[in-house]
């Protein structure tokens, strides 16, 4: 999983990168200093996790939570601040964040919502691969009974054919079990070489 942690303090920002880089070793763990550093590494790489200081110069926090959601809608987002407040946090929750901190960060409490959102994280990729599978599996079964449906219908056709032939009266008994043959030997011919049955007009020759 990819994280991108943001803050303009980089005494919280390393703090924050370290905890979580120990906590989660198997995670690639990124820092911005500034929105727009935040932005760059956004546009460049598929974050999964956003960790981001709500009052920053330039840039804020929820502009670098508009601009992630916009690359990848799928991102998480955890917003901090030193200025918790009611609007602040319904804002970012309006936004799109998932979760909210206040600093000082303490660094179980980062674990532990990190944590949570990992294994959403990892239950959504779950579903979403089984979703492709079901599918996938569904579009294979709607192949074979189409390819199963055709067979069927040319059997049909080559026992129509035989049926003509055994009925012309016309025709003396060792004809009908030539002709017969000859229609049962192109259609195994025809099978074998990956081209199907015979098509009407063949059969149809085959009955006169």
């Amino acid at each position: 999983m990819k994280i991108l942690c943001v803050d303009d303090d980089r005494g919280s920002l390393l703090l924050v990168q370290r905890t979580l880089e120990k906590a989660f070793p198997e995670d690639q763990v990124y820092s911005a200093a500034s929105g727009e550093e935040a932005i760059e590494l956004v546009q460049s790489q598929a974050i999964d996790l956003l960790i981001t200081d709500l009052v920053m110069p330039g840039l804020s926090g929820i502009d670098v939570l508009v601009e992630a959601k916009r690359e990848r809608p799928a991102t998480e987002v955890i917003m901090v601040t030193a200025h918790s407040t009611v609007e602040s946090a319904v804002l970012a929750m309006q936004k799109g964040a998932r979760d909210y901190l206040a600093k000082p960060i303490h660094g179980e409490l980062l674990v532990e919502k990190v944590g949570n959102l990992r294994e959403l994280l990892h239950s959504r990729r779950e579903l979403e691969d089984y979703r492709y599978a079901m599918a996938v599996l569904e579009q294979d079964a709607t192949q074979s009974a189409r390819g199963i449906e055709q067979r069927l219908a040319e059997r049909e056709g080559q026992l129509r054919a035989l049926l003509a032939i055994a009925e012309k009266p016309a025709l003396a008994g060792e004809q009908k079990l030539a002709r017969m043959q000859a229609l049962l030997e192109r259609a195994l011919g025809r099978e074998l070489a990956g081209q199907g049955s015979p098509g009407p007009a063949a059969l149809s020759a085959l009955e006169k």
